[in-house]
């Protein structure tokens, strides 16, 4: 191990420039090795650096520190040879691309990179990417495949997601083996189990199909018309599947029965003509008479539009029994007259039982008496039925008026200027009575929004010097305790009629 100050020999006797040259070669024949850096270094200058487990150096090109090539006393310098050998730190490669991937296999396009997307290791062939693995598991580009090849590798079975998928899902696979016969199925969340498939084509054996219908005749099931299933006694020489497409009043499945007359058929057909709905299925019942085909007549059509219509009139026997029946219209059978309305869908009231007293010249709410009903269609009535029970001083002149909302409706257009219009009269003619007034009105408020009726009253002075209101009692209920001071109720009510 040997370094020297510097490579100069400087001029002296024979016997110091031999020692400075024997220096400077051993120097070089040690590689300065030393356990410390040259004090002399130059570009390029090796070193074996013996205070950095004998580590093989080499001076930069800018002559400012040392790269490390590695251990003199490991082999191949402790560097992976290019035969193959064992790595004890991690490889890091630049990230590439698709066209361009990191490892590469003789084909500068195929291979492994990571791309720009963090957390991600992806294949790419011939420049193409097929598959990445991320932290969500494999993913497969651009609806490839995945191919299962048999023990020859010249088969195989292929699985892939479809062109367009509208949502992602994930399929939960079942944690144990069904039995024989049941298939997968999903629970609409994503989690498959094993489980015995509805009855289908496959049901159909044995004696279930009459005699002449082949495992053939089932290929088109997508467009049969004319289905027919009999009893144990019938028999019908046409009964085959027909693979034409439905046409006009096309039978689509046919029950036969046998009585004193012969078979007879029931049957469900569809209409799909030009001339007919493009959504209707009718029900035909056979009338016992005639030839079995044609003896039919209709009894229910089921349309498209949620439409149910039975031809010609039903006939009830016995009553009709059901939980609950629920209409949105109630119309006669042969429709409303011009300008009527139809049916109630629902009633909504106010009942007041309690007094109410005001002495306002001017239009006040009367307290507890409003209501809001919430229509089912914006083009439905309100029929609106108020009934008052009032008392007021003699000779008080009043009136009553409906709003909606803010806005007065149902109100008298007889009178103008300073005379008051509204709903109906509230007058008192005796102090120790109480009088009914009332009015009914339709108001079409066009909306499906929450809609609040109320009234308001007012009381003139004109006749007396303070006029008095006083629902539901008299006005002398105050003063006098007797059983001829009445009290009553007073309502408002809310119909929502159909139109």
């Amino acid at each position: 191990m040997s370094q020297v100050t510097d490579y100069n020999i400087a001029n002296a006797s024979g016997a110091s420039v031999r020692t400075d040259l024997n220096a400077v070669f051993d120097a070089i024949k040690t590689l300065n090795s030393g356990s410390s850096d040259p004090s002399n270094t130059e570009a390029f200058m090796p070193f074996v650096d013996t205070g950095d487990g004998n580590k093989l150096k080499i001076r930069n090109s800018s002559n400012n520190g040392f790269t490390t090539i590695g251990p003199v006393d490991t082999p191949n310098l402790g560097l992976l040879a290019t035969s193959g050998g064992t790595l004890t730190g991690a490889l890091q490669l630049p990230v590439g691309s698709a066209t361009a991937p990191s490892i590469n296999f003789g084909q500068t396009n195929t291979g492994i990179f990571k791309g720009s997307s963090n957390n991600r290791v992806s294949f790419t062939s011939a420049g193409t990417q097929v598959f990445f693995v991320d932290s969500n598991g494999i993913n497969i580009n651009s609806s490839k495949e995945v191919r299962w090849k048999d023990s020859n590798n010249t088969q195989y079975i292929g699985l892939k997601a479809p062109s367009n998928i509208t949502n992602n899902f994930t399929l939960t696979l079942p944690d144990e083996d069904g039995t024989s016969g049941q298939a997968l199925i999903t629970n609409g969340s994503g989690t498959l189990s094993f489980a015995s498939p509805n009855s289908g084509a496959a049901d159909l054996t044995g004696n279930t199909l009459a005699s002449g219908v082949t495992a053939s005749s089932l290929t088109s099931v997508g467009i049969l018309n004319g289905l027919i299933v009999k009893d144990a006694s019938g028999s019908d020489p046409t009964a085959t599947f027909q693979h034409s497409n439905i046409d006009v009043l096309g039978e689509v499945f046919r029950i036969a029965r046998t009585d004193s007359e012969g078979i007879r058929y029931h049957s469900i057909k569809a209409q799909s003509s030009s001339t007919q709905s493009n959504n209707l299925i009718s029900f035909h019942l056979h009338d016992g008479s005639g030839n079995p085909f044609t003896g039919q007549q209709e009894v229910l059509k089921l349309q498209g539009n949620k439409q149910v219509s039975i031809p010609g009139t039903l006939d009830v026997t016995n009553n009709i029994t059901a939980a609950k029946a629920q209409v949105n219209s109630i119309i006669p059978k042969n429709g409303l007259p011009s300008g009527a309305s139809g049916g109630i869908i629902q009633i909504v009231q106010t009942l007041k039982t309690d007094a109410f007293s005001t002495t306002s010249a001017s239009f006040v709410d009367i307290t507890g008496m409003s209501l809001t009903i919430t229509p089912q269609s914006s083009t439905s009535k309100i029929l609106i039925d108020v009934i008052i029970n009032n008392g007021a001083k003699a000779g008080s002149i009043g009136g009553v008026r409906v709003l909606r909302g803010s806005t007065p409706v149902g109100i008298s257009t007889a009178v103008s200027s300073n005379r008051v219009n509204a709903t109906f009269s509230a007058t008192a003619t005796n102090n120790a009575t109480v009088n009914t007034f009332g009015a009914k009105f339709i108001d079409s408020p066009a909306t499906t929004s929450a809609t609040t009726y109320k009234l308001q009253v007012y009381i003139s002075d004109h006749i007396v010097n303070t006029g008095s209101f006083h629902l539901n009692r008299t006005q002398m209920s105050d003063s006098e305790d007797s059983d001829r001071m009445i009290g009553a109720i007073s309502s408002i009510t809310a119909y929502e009629v159909t139109v």
